[in-house]
């Protein structure tokens, strides 16, 4: 062989594992890795590329060290195993970030473990430098053996949402293949639904939509183009394909989520806690810089109050708008706040003090069955009542002064209420009641998970949604029937 054939076939041999790397990196991490449980250990995805390109440049050369040499009688099948594990480098991309499959993934690497494996013992009877060259690979294929079974133990077996436990209370768990803290959530029919929040784990805050009653959810990331504290606080769809969203900023989907553009929002619409549209047009949104209200469905949006304005000052978590005009906002330390001008002015509304609290409690959730009635709760088990329009507010005992109650629902004279313990429990809980209020009872637990959202649509069609604050995987909590 002359010298020029020589070098030739060292690129050649260095551009297909090159090129094969190439191929594979088409699939891409995306939103569905960034929303996996990871473990501890996983190693930032910047890694990944520079190590890969010097693994293929290696393992070309071990290849032309192979092809190079003598003929010998195991240098042609030494050759095929190098051909075998390398088509399966590159269909272990397609098979987990394409196909999403972890279980189909974790098969596939240990089978290219093997491969390699063999490959590196048959290029040692040829050329010890060439099975040395295979040595880094092996190891580095060895830590993403290991990385890609913690992932499938941690996300379950498809990686994706599934129903996971037995129906309790007329509810069920559902793993959402994801690690963030959910807080909003809505549902515009029985199908398709909405969850947003924000990730340690990723940029931009994160979206979830489904379109099957939430047994299975697609994530999108990086909606607000921010960094790991820029998350989204409350969602509200209008229907199947169109969405939108406040946290650090407004966002707006028109296809189902798959991108998302800011609103033509007023200067310093950020840092936004809560949202709540009439109809399908005109809306409300709050947070430290201001009230902020639309008329076009989100399109753009005008700043109402003034600079002065207690709605600032409350970290409203919970607003609710009964007409054009008249409003409410809820916040910390019992800051309980009405409006009867649209949101430009607001006024406090006294509440009745809870016993043997260190403070007012702060008010998380809220809900209106109609406008003469109203819900709130929050800290230390607090539930409160209207049934004047507001006027006067009641405290309602549903047994416990422990929860963190952080949601409210109603379908009629079924009402949920969600929370969880705090003082690092990792227990939520779900009240129920099936008379309008008048008595609660505890319905439902669920270890592991803080919930933070609820919604109902009818007494069989609820969703809870929240953190996870254990090291199994985030799940949420389904209502599917009443209970046998």
């Amino acid at each position: 062989m002359n010298r020029s054939k020589k070098w030739l076939g060292l690129v050649l041999w260095i551009l297909l594992c090159e090129g094969t790397g190439f191929v594979a990196s088409q699939w891409k991490p995306g939103a569905w890795h960034a929303a996996l449980v990871k473990p501890a250990w996983n190693p930032p995805n910047g890694l990944f590329p520079p190590v890969w390109i010097l693994l293929y440049a290696l393992m070309g050369i071990a290849a032309w060290l192979v092809w190079r040499s003598a003929e010998t009688p195991g240098r042609r099948a030494a050759l095929g195993l190098f051909l075998v594990q390398l088509a399966l480098n590159g269909a272990w991309s397609w098979i987990f970030f394409g196909r999403h499959a972890l279980g189909a993934a974790l098969v596939e690497i240990a089978l290219l473990w093997l491969a390699i494996l063999a490959t590196l013992v048959a290029f040692r009877q040829i050329s010890r430098t060439a099975a040395w060259l295979l040595v880094p690979y092996l190891a580095w294929v060895t830590f993403a053996t290991a990385l890609t079974f913690a992932m499938w133990r941690l996300n379950g077996a498809s990686g994706s949402a599934e129903k996971v436990s037995i129906k309790s209370g007329g509810w069920e768990e559902v793993r959402i293949g994801t690690d963030a803290v959910f807080s909003g959530l809505h549902f515009v029919d029985p199908s398709v639904g909405w969850i947003v929040g924000g990730s340690p784990f990723v940029d931009g805050g994160v979206v979830g939509r489904t379109e099957d009653g939430g047994r299975t959810w697609r994530y999108v990331t990086g909606v607000t183009k921010g960094g790991r504290t820029s998350g989204l606080s409350a969602v509200h769809g209008f229907d199947r394909m169109r969405a939108c969203a406040v946290g650090d900023g407004v966002l707006l989907t028109f296809d189902g989520g798959a991108s998302w553009q800011r609103a033509q929002a007023a200067a310093g619409a950020r840092f936004l806690n809560a949202l709540d549209f009439l109809d399908g047009n005109e809306g409300w949104a709050v947070g430290a810089t201001g009230v902020f209200h639309t008329a076009d469905a989100g399109l753009t949006w005008t700043v109402v109050d003034g600079k002065d304005s207690p709605a600032r000052h409350v970290n409203g978590r919970v607003l609710h708008f009964t007409d054009a005009r008249s409003g409410w906002l809820a916040g910390k330390y019992g800051a309980l706040l009405r409006t009867s001008d649209g949101g430009a002015t607001w006024a406090r509304v006294p509440i009745p003090a809870s016993a043997n609290t260190e403070h007012p409690p702060d008010l998380w959730g809220g809900a209106w069955p109609d406008a003469a009635h109203g819900w709130l709760v929050g800290e230390y088990g607090t539930i409160l009542r209207t049934d004047d329009r507001g006027d006067t507010w009641t405290l309602v005992n549903a047994g416990t002064r422990d929860a963190f109650f952080t949601g409210v629902a109603f379908a009629g004279a079924d009402g949920w209420i969600v929370g969880f313990l705090p003082n690092n429990v990792a227990r939520s809980v779900v009240y129920r009641t099936r008379d309008g209020g008048a008595t609660w009872a505890l319905e439902r637990t669920l270890d592991g998970e803080e919930l933070r959202a609820v919604q109902a649509l009818d007494a069989d069609t609820a969703w809870a949604v929240g953190d996870r604050v254990r090291t199994e995987p985030q799940r949420m909590l389904r209502r599917a029937g009443r209970p046998g």
